[in-house]
């Protein structure tokens, strides 16, 4: 998701769409972080490692026990 968002904001993204798409749509629908926030986040010209910590840092949707295989 972070390539896309990049290549989606640099407008050299293709045939790839950042948001909606399908492996997205269920990163997003999984994770509850907000795609658009994401992206904004994503523009500030973040590193991947703050990424990663913008996102851990998000309070998490889902429960482990809410994994629908348990």
């Amino acid at each position: 998701m972070l390539d896309k968002a990049r290549a989606d904001l640099l407008g050299i993204n293709g045939e790839y769409n950042f948001y909606p798409c399908g492996l997205g749509a269920f990163f997003w629908k999984f994770t509850g972080l907000d795609a658009m926030k994401f992206k904004e986040f994503v523009g500030t010209g973040a590193t991947d490692e703050e990424v990663d910590q913008w996102v851990r840092g998000m309070p998490p949707k889902r429960q482990v026990s809410d994994h629908p295989l348990e």
